[in-house]
């Protein structure tokens, strides 16, 4: 029987989540990239508007979202965000631009498009938390967010959405992308819907094991009931 992976441990040390289980790696605490202590010159940012321009081009994104991601790189690129290498801070401005639209886009596709782990947008978007630039993320974005990709329609994204102050205000330590996975989670299982935990882990970008924590912490308050009436 394959392991579920249900109880899990952070090894700070090496960075990882690892099942207490099977001693398979999770997921990883935080990541190092070489380049990303890399300055990025002020000469660079015309070459970076023909970049975002060329990948705008290629993947067919009208033009009034081209004009946003390069106003969204204008007005990030001169800033604290220089501990970014060049071509995160392009796939921030792109993948911001298409959310300013209502546009989602997978990981996969963020990935095609622009070479960048949607994981590194993230940490740009987390370090711009308060700006105005990009509002502090909810659990209730990142259901909006990836709700549709994990199967939901519109009105069950909605319906799951007025449970999300509730799930932040009992996991306030938890990422607000860990608990929009598992109120996810908690609705397909509800209502029966074939999408496992793993391949919403996989879209979410999160670790099974962290969906499993919390699902049972919200169980213990018994909010999927609430999302059942």
């Amino acid at each position: 029987m394959p392991c579920d992976h249900s109880i899990s441990v952070e090894d700070t040390h090496e960075g990882t989540v690892v099942c207490t289980l099977c001693c398979r790696v999770l997921d990883q605490l935080y990541t190092y990239d070489s380049h990303s202590l890399t300055p990025f010159p002020e000469s660079d940012i015309p070459t970076t508007g023909n970049a975002i321009r060329d990948i705008c081009a290629n993947f067919n994104i009208p033009n009034a979202i081209e004009q946003r991601c390069l106003e969204i790189y204008t007005e990030i690129a001169p800033s604290k965000i220089k501990r970014f290498p060049r071509n995160v801070l392009v796939a921030f401005s792109v993948y911001q631009g298409l959310m300013d639209h209502d546009v989602a886009r997978s990981p996969q596709e963020i990935l095609c498009m622009t070479g960048v782990e949607l994981s590194r947008i993230f940490e740009v978007e987390k370090l711009l938390t308060n700006t105005s630039i990009s509002a502090h993320p909810t659990s209730a974005t990142y259901v909006e967010r990836f709700g549709q990709q994990c199967g939901l329609s519109f009105p069950e994204i909605q319906h799951v959405m007025k449970f999300c102050e509730v799930a932040d205000n009992i996991c306030e330590n938890y990422a607000p992308q860990t608990i929009a996975a598992s109120l996810i989670s908690c609705y397909c299982k509800l209502f029966k819907k074939c999408v496992s935990i793993q391949m919403i882990s996989k879209i979410c970008l999160v670790s099974s094991s962290s969906i499993y924590r919390i699902t049972r912490l919200l169980t213990k308050q018994m909010i999927f009931t609430k999302i059942n009436s």
